[in-house]
């Protein structure tokens, strides 16, 4: 086929079918009978426009697709190596410094200006062929119309893509730095931003650095402007920050970066150029993660506009946005009635706002109206939802119609509280304080009762008419009682009875406590006339009902121990702990009682202070019942319980001691012999409530417990042949593997205690009755499987060495013998 119509078909149907580059390179080289890279010499029209080809076919291939597939590898390759010398190898690492004069891909091109050229190429990015052929009659490429990018600045934009998308690459061609080179590749979905930010850094301020040091006069054209300029600044103000000043990224940054300081860096120019004109602007746009963004101000962030501002500076949209940040963003505070009282002169200034200060002088209030005037208080329309009153930082005068209306505003409207018994509780000194009308007492008499019924005297209690509805009591407030008994039991009944609908019963001293008698604002008769004693308050209420210690008998609900009384003697105690567990509990007097008299029950019946006075819940009942309790200096006196009946975990070692010897020999009467390791077991602990005595201090051995007892009575195996009853292996002895252990027990029983001569007829006297008596039968069988002849040739290896091997005749007829015994 001749070469021009092979032309055609490249021209018109390659761009349309074939979306990989480097096929189309492929079939055009072919046309001109030249391999793949000796297109980089040609230095016709066609090279040009197939390299114009490749560009666009570059960029449509990568709208769909990933970054770094293999096909846009190679096509990013190939118009890498158009702009190599033709002796220079293809490489994809190091620093990526191509010179366009080197490519004659440049603006002295051949046919640059030739306007089927542009035809051609804007119709090889045409979707369709209908759009297609629009184009090549339309003449130039729409993409080039619509950036004003030449055909070198094109290329250069795609230079930095591939670096920017390469692992290894980094900037080193000044050309790539400039106005627009960065805007015609920017997407936010590959993160070109901070990508650039690393790859552009060594080179920006390698530029930087040079200028400083007057190495060079100016900066590239172009170096400042735009989105890259932008990324420019960014680069050199990080680096003067971060690595130069070593300043914290705070809210004391803006005030350092100022004017001057930007003149002493040589940056007072490049303020001038670019889209970015102001300090703080280049600043945020350097420090994007901590600058203040007004379009989202609930991002977290560390300095603001205004933390440079001078009190000259602000205005009401500054002042509205720094308030509305700090409170919001930094303090979390709500926007409600405690605002005006935070909000002060001192907070001001401590953050960062003291220019403010100057501003509102006379009245800070006003600077909250403005930050927050949808929440404002309006005195023209009240009933408007608002949060703060000017109220709230009130510290001047009242009157008592402003003291009216402010209380009943901040009850009802805010608080929303019914007018009740409880409203006088509720309206104290601290929540005058809370809502700012602190102030207001001083017209009450320093009464919170008299605001009240200054505010609400229709629902104030009335002495003349008791019966009278109402809502709440002088004794809410601060009363002056004067002595009056008549008055003050009335008080106390009255609360107790109608107010709490408490019952008069045995429960009632566990309720009226002194945390009770400040509850409802009778502290000061409690403490006045009563000596701060719960308890002589209900007897003076209720003498009829109060227990009479010297007339235990007679009926009564409640004692002065349900009060936690904290004098005790051994008398008081004696009867407190007696009258409890005989006339409420009801128990029996025997060995159970100590479990049951526990910590909780003592506390339960409010006599946790007679074991604090006695030292221990066990000495609270053993001085309660001195008649029934275990004796250490007499144990054989008669008793029915002792102190490891509680839970004791205090013990002392002659203590211990004792305990275990007196429940073997006093209460179970055992013989010391060697059948006591086998009665001794974990279960005897448990039931005569020892467990946690074995547990903390022998690790639940029970022979461990025995050989501390009974020292003398031991088995030693440091010293076996000390005079001894008993042996770890006459109970349930768990031998953990210890062949030790084993062998020496063996040899023990055998030589020590049968005195049997070591030599052939050992096995006829070793019979499952003297293991089981010697304590080895459990060793016998688990061990040594039952044989004999395994057990003797591990005791006595070199004596019964050939007995000890599986398949010997001697283990053999052992083995029978064994089983047959």
């Amino acid at each position: 086929m001749p070469k021009f119509l092979v032309r055609i078909v490249a021209l018109l149907l390659v761009p349309c079918l074939i979306a990989d580059t480097a096929v189309a390179v492929v079939l055009w080289s072919a046309t001109r009978d030249l391999p793949l890279h000796s297109v980089h010499g040609s230095q016709s029209t066609d090279h040009e426009w197939l390299t114009s080809q490749a560009l666009a076919n570059l960029s449509l291939y990568e709208r769909p697709h990933p970054p770094g597939t293999a096909t846009q590898d190679r096509a990013a390759e190939f118009l890498l190596n158009l702009s190599r010398p033709a002796a220079e190898p293809a490489t994809n690492v190091g620093r990526e410094t191509p010179s366009m004069d080197q490519a004659n891909f440049g603006p002295g091109a051949a046919n640059r200006d030739d306007p089927v050229f542009h035809a051609h190429r804007a119709a090889s990015r045409a979707t369709t062929p209908k759009k297609r052929a629009a184009t090549v009659r339309g003449g130039p490429s729409s993409r080039k119309k619509r950036y004003g990018l030449d055909q070198e600045a094109e290329f250069d934009a795609v230079r930095l893509k591939r670096i920017l998308m390469s692992p290894n690459l980094e900037v080193g061609d000044e050309k790539l730095l400039v106005f627009q080179t960065f805007d015609f590749i920017s997407d936010a979905k590959y993160n070109f931003d901070q990508r650039y930010l690393e790859k552009a850094k060594p080179l920006v301020l390698a530029i930087y650095e040079e200028k400083m040091r007057k190495q060079r006069s100016r900066v590239p054209a172009g170096f400042w402007l735009g989105k890259q300029g932008s990324l420019n600044k960014a680069i050199i103000l990080r680096y003067l920050i971060k690595e130069k000043e070593k300043w914290p990224i705070d809210m004391t940054l803006p005030a350092k970066v100022n004017g001057e300081w930007i003149r002493t860096v040589g940056l007072a120019g490049c303020l001038a150029s670019g889209s970015i004109k102001s300090l703080y602007g280049i600043l945020a746009f350097a420090f994007p993660q901590e600058a203040f963004d007004p379009g989202h101000p609930e991002k977290p962030h560390t300095f603001h506009p205004w933390d440079a501002f001078k009190v000259g500076e602000w205005d009401k949209e500054n002042e509205k946005a720094a308030i509305r940040d700090v409170i919001e963003n930094h303090e979390g505070w709500s926007i409600d009635t405690d605002l005006p009282a935070k909000a002060n002169q001192s907070w001001f200034v401590s953050k960062g706002l003291g220019g403010l200060t100057g501003v509102f002088a006379s009245n800070l209030y006003q600077s909250l109206v403005i930050a927050y005037p949808e929440h404002a208080y309006d005195s023209a329309d009240p009933q408007r939802a608002h949060r703060f009153h000017p109220w709230d930082a009130k510290v001047g005068a009242w009157d008592a119609n402003e003291v009216r209306l402010a209380l009943r505003h901040m009850i009802e409207v805010h608080e929303k509280w019914p007018i009740d018994s409880e409203l006088p509780r509720k309206v104290d000194r601290n929540w005058l304080t809370r809502v700012h009308l602190i102030s207001v007492l001083r017209h009450a008499g320093d009464s919170t009762y008299n605001l009240l019924e200054l505010a609400y005297p229709e629902y104030a209690f009335d002495w003349a008419h008791p019966a009278k509805p109402h809502n709440f009591h002088p004794w809410d407030g601060q009363m002056q009682w004067g002595g009056d008994d008549a008055l003050m039991r009335q008080a106390i009944r009255h609360m107790i009875e109608y107010h709490e609908g408490w019952a008069i019963d045995s429960d009632l001293p566990a309720k009226v406590t002194q945390a009770w008698f400040i509850k409802v604002h009778l502290s000061g008769l409690l403490s006045h006339y009563f000596n701060s004693s719960p308890y002589k308050a209900l007897e003076f209420a209720y003498p009829e009902h109060a227990y009479d210690f010297q007339h235990p008998t007679r009926a009564h609900m409640f004692h002065s121990w349900d009060t936690r009384m904290g004098t005790w003697s051994p008398e008081t105690a004696r009867h407190a702990v007696r009258h409890q567990i005989e006339h409420h509990e009801h128990w029996e007097i025997n060995s159970e009682l100590a479990s049951r008299v526990t910590l909780a029950w003592l506390q339960e019946s409010h006599l946790e202070g007679v074991r604090v006075f006695l030292g221990s819940v066990y000495s609270a009942l053993a001085n309660a019942y001195p008649g029934h309790a275990y004796d250490s200096e007499n144990p054989q006196s008669p008793h029915l319980f002792h102190p490891w009946d509680a839970s004791i975990t205090d013990w002392k070692e002659g203590q211990l001691r004792d305990a275990i010897r007196h429940m073997i020999e006093d209460h179970e009467k055992w013989a010391v012999d060697e059948t006591l390791p086998a009665k001794v077991t974990a279960k005897w602990f448990l039931k005569v409530n020892l467990m946690g005595a074995l547990s903390s201090w022998f690790g639940l051995s029970p022979y461990r417990a025995l050989a501390f007892t009974y020292t003398e009575q031991a088995y030693d195996p440091a010293n076996p042949g000390k005079p001894h009853v008993f042996h770890p292996w006459d109970g349930q002895m768990q031998w953990g593997g210890d062949e030790g252990l084993m062998r020496q027990a063996i040899r023990h029983m055998v030589e020590f205690h049968e005195n049997w001569p070591i030599n052939e007829s050992l096995s006829s006297n070793i019979t499952r009755a003297w293991l089981q008596r010697s304590g080895l039968g459990g060793l016998f069988s688990g061990k040594f499987h039952k044989s004999k002849s395994m057990m003797l040739g591990f005791a006595y290896p070199e004596i019964f060495r050939k007995a000890d091997s599986p398949a010997s005749p001697e283990r053999k007829h052992s083995d029978q013998a064994g089983r047959a015994a």
